[in-house]
């Protein structure tokens, strides 16, 4: 009797009635990244649906974070992210804000702050 398996480095295999799906289960750095912000982006718009405010609404953000990666990340797109949230800019560091709301993204934990500008 002989056994036969299939692999391929970088993806994920499933049979299925018609064949079979590889799906690539490496991940770019660039799509990473984009996610990352994506998230990010994804968490302020949820705080501005709970301060009420329109998406005209110019905010100004403030966001925290120990984890060096994820920050470096969220610099880096700063300009991308603002446009997506409609904020006027963005600060990083810790600060004291009232009102603020720590979310976890890819494993750390961000504290993010907005107000309307």
């Amino acid at each position: 009797m002989v056994s036969c398996s299939e692999s391929a480095e970088g993806f994920a295999i499933a049979p299925f009635e018609g064949g079979k799906v590889f799906l690539k289960t490496e991940v770019k750095r660039e799509l990473y990244e984009e996610a990352i912000v994506r998230e990010a982006a994804r968490r302020v718009q949820m705080m501005r649906k709970e301060k009420k405010l329109f998406e005209a609404d110019k905010i100004a953000l403030s966001l925290h974070t120990d984890d060096k990666d994820l920050l470096s990340i969220l610099k880096k797109h700063e300009k991308g992210f603002c446009a997506q949230v409609n904020a006027s800019s963005a600060s990083f560091g810790k600060r004291a804000h009232f009102g603020s709301k720590e979310w976890e993204i890819a494993d750390a934990k961000v504290e993010i702050w907005i107000e309307k500008a």
